[in-house]
């Protein structure tokens, strides 16, 4: 959206915020917070308030950001120091709160849907909840690509369920990866990889060389607590698609795995299906977690 009008203010110049300003396709505003209210003459389409520390704008400030561009988005952008705030902070009303490693997927959603039919999540009453935008997400991608297959690794057969419960919420099935039996016929089912994990570790590296040995073909993506700078670039070196940062919305996991798909493919109507019910492994039995064909 090469005339998408963004207006950015805060310390934009922060380290974790640099790559995200650069990566606009579009020229933004950018603005020191002490310089802000004179700009709210001028007409935006979203509005960024960067803050890479508590406490940097005030309640007050976002109140008349507001009341001059009622009907602009306002999302905070928030640095790794800010992470605490999630449980002690006072939220601003109406702004959504957006860490710097989830902007990319969250912003990308963001210009799909403006472009589609200008109705976007950020658009939403102020009262809106996670579970709005799961509703609505939903409703948009009825009939976006359904028959997907979803290898989860993860440590412990708790955070296997609830990853493969908010895959179902789409329609997909999943299967429990450390529990599975990879021949080449099963192989081929697979559309996407989804890994759990707590912390980029050694045993972290081992798994994902694990599973791209075994699912050479299928994008991953990296579900990790609180990622930093150097976690993400990790990731992308080791050939991980997508960082998602838990906690996570659902949205935030559907749109990974599926950009993942459509970047590997190079064609978002190309995924990979899963059997027909007469096949060896019933969706049932993939949701469980059981991947053999061979039984």
């Amino acid at each position: 959206m090469n005339d998408l009008r963004v207006l950015i203010s805060g310390d934009y110049w922060h380290h974790e915020f640099q790559g995200i300003v650069a990566r606009f396709l579009t020229p933004v505003t950018l603005t020191p917070i002490d310089r802000l209210e004179p700009m709210l003459d001028q007409s935006f389409d979203l509005i960024v308030l960067a803050q890479s520390r508590p406490d940097q704008v005030s309640a007050e400030l976002v109140e008349k950001i507001q009341a001059n561009q009622p009907t602009t988005p306002v999302v905070a952008l928030l640095g790794s120091w800010c992470e605490g705030g999630m449980r002690s902070d006072v939220p601003w009303p109406g702004v959504r709160r957006i860490y710097w490693h989830q902007w990319a997927g969250r912003f990308e959603q963001f210009a799909q849907q403006l472009a589609a039919d200008g109705i976007t999540l950020w658009h939403q009453p102020r009262t809106a909840s996670d579970a709005d935008d799961t509703l609505i997400c939903s409703e948009k991608d009825q009939e976006s690509t359904r028959e997907i297959l979803v290898a989860i690794s993860a440590a412990d057969q708790t955070q296997f369920e609830y990853l493969r419960d908010v895959l179902d919420s789409f329609g997909w099935s999943s299967c429990w990866a450390e529990r599975a039996t990879f021949d080449p016929e099963t192989v081929d089912l697979v559309s996407a990889v989804c890994i759990d994990a707590n912390s980029f570790s050694e045993a972290l590296l081992n798994r994902i060389e694990w599973l791209q040995s075994k699912l050479p073909d299928a994008p991953s993506s990296l579900v990790l607590n609180f990622p930093r700078s150097q976690d993400v670039a990790a990731a992308a070196q080791q050939g991980i698609h997508d960082v998602v940062s838990k906690p996570f919305q659902p949205n935030d996991l559907r749109h990974a795995i599926e950009s993942s798909i459509k970047r590997r493919s190079g064609n978002g109507s190309q995924v990979k299906k899963i059997p027909p019910p007469h096949h060896k492994m019933s969706r049932s039995r993939a949701n469980k977690g059981e991947f053999n064909s061979g039984s």
